[in-house]
């Protein structure tokens, strides 16, 4: 196909972006891929507000609820599952969701830093627990001394992987940050960026009315039936919004209405992230305004 097309479809959480999406990949005869870091996993159906069944039977859906929920999925995951999508097929493709981490891999190219195995990681979690984050932090200063300026060392979840890292590969993170693989974006002879827009007020509307539409469609026994299961609480899955609190109702130690209004208030709350995001990350996206589409 010549001049192939990919068009990046942002915009903050319940502004509407499926629904652009499918009617651009109309207009272009183009794929939908997945750019949302939990719609990925299957387990999250409802509460990840993917698209319903009729949505995807109007254009080609992937990477939608393709990942078991005891997995922990990557943004490295995501760009190679994407780059086996853009070799397979000659379509034009839209890339729809709300993880700006992703559209910033997909044109920016990926730092090529390994993973670290769960049993390094939970090793290194102990000692942090047991010996305190002084000591850790010190020694991660020590083996990358420039790490201070790539990342919040005093997140332990990023400290604990840069240390992981270091013991894995023997190299500080912070070179391999500074290594960039070719971005997917080359791919297209044209790169269209839209990011959804609505005004604040609106769009906290909107998430309020879609979460008491969400348990109207079996929301919450979804939840259940995740928790069900026994996995491992950190998973990623298992910190999608909603899915504590509505486990914390199942439990008994709050009223389904505490759990309904913390998932509202926690999904108002990324949603402000998000917007933050496209502020400072997509000022040269074309804003599509939500209340004309």
């Amino acid at each position: 196909m010549t001049n192939r097309i990919v068009t990046l479809i942002a915009g903050a959480t319940a502004s509407g972006k499926s629904a652009y999406a499918i009617k651009c990949a109309k207009e272009q005869d183009a794929l939908i891929i997945n750019a949302d870091s939990m719609q990925v996993y299957k387990d999250l159906c409802i509460i990840s507000a993917r698209p319903s069944p009729e949505e995807e039977a109007q254009a080609p859906h992937f990477l939608f609820g393709h990942i078991d929920a005891n997995e922990r999925y990557s943004v490295g995951r995501w760009l190679d599952d994407v780059a086996q999508i853009i070799e397979e097929h000659d379509n034009n493709i839209i890339l729809v969701g709300g993880t700006g981490l992703y559209f910033k891999a997909f044109l920016e190219g990926l730092s090529l830093v390994p993973e670290v195995p769960k049993t390094i990681e939970d090793k290194l979690t102990a000692q942090w627990d047991k010996e305190g984050e002084d000591v850790l932090i010190e020694k991660l200063t020590q083996v990358d001394p420039h790490i201070l300026e790539r990342i919040d060392i005093l997140d332990k979840h990023r400290a604990i992987r840069a240390l992981g890292v270091y013991e894995v590969a023997g190299k500080p993170m912070s070179e391999f940050m500074s290594e960039k693989q070719s971005p997917l974006a080359m791919e297209f002879d044209q790169i269209n960026k839209h990011v959804v827009h609505w005004s604040r007020e609106k769009l906290y509307e909107r998430i309020n009315l879609r979460f008491d539409l969400m348990m109207g469609q079996g929301a919450l026994e979804e939840v259940i039936s995740l928790h069900e299961r026994g996995l491992d609480e950190s998973l990623p899955a298992m910190r999608a919004i909603g899915v504590g609190a509505l486990i914390d109702y199942h439990k008994g130690s709050i009223s389904l209405e505490a759990a309904i209004e913390d998932s509202k208030q926690k999904s108002r709350n990324y949603a402000k992230r998000q917007l933050t995001w496209v502020r400072n990350q997509m000022a040269d996206w074309q804003k599509i305004e939500g209340a004309n589409l």
